[in-house]
């Protein structure tokens, strides 16, 4: 069961790098990184192993988002966090 979240992972790691969405017209506009990523969150929710591992990183990370939410909140032009966001999910996913 272990390698069967790894490889949701990889496929996930795979969809955002490939962004297949540009390349295959044939699926329209439906979201697939976003699908995808809500099956592989069901599936760690349902199955998957789960614990906190407790390092700097995290500390960095929530430091990170305090930042870009206040520069969000301060900034008079408008701001794409998505990017930012599923990084930070997937790092969340993979600790």
């Amino acid at each position: 069961m272990p390698n069967t979240m790894i490889w949701l992972l990889g496929g996930y790691v795979w969809l955002f790098i490939h962004r297949p969405f540009e390349i295959w017209h044939w699926h329209g506009d439906f979201p697939i990184e976003r699908a995808y990523m809500i099956v592989t969150t069901l599936y760690w929710l349902l199955v998957a192993d789960k614990q906190w591992v407790s390092n700097r990183l995290n500390a960095a990370l929530a430091s990170f988002w305090c930042v870009v939410l206040v520069s969000c909140l301060l900034s008079p032009y408008g701001s794409n966090i998505e990017g930012y966001a599923k990084v930070s999910y997937l790092y969340l996913m993979l600790i």
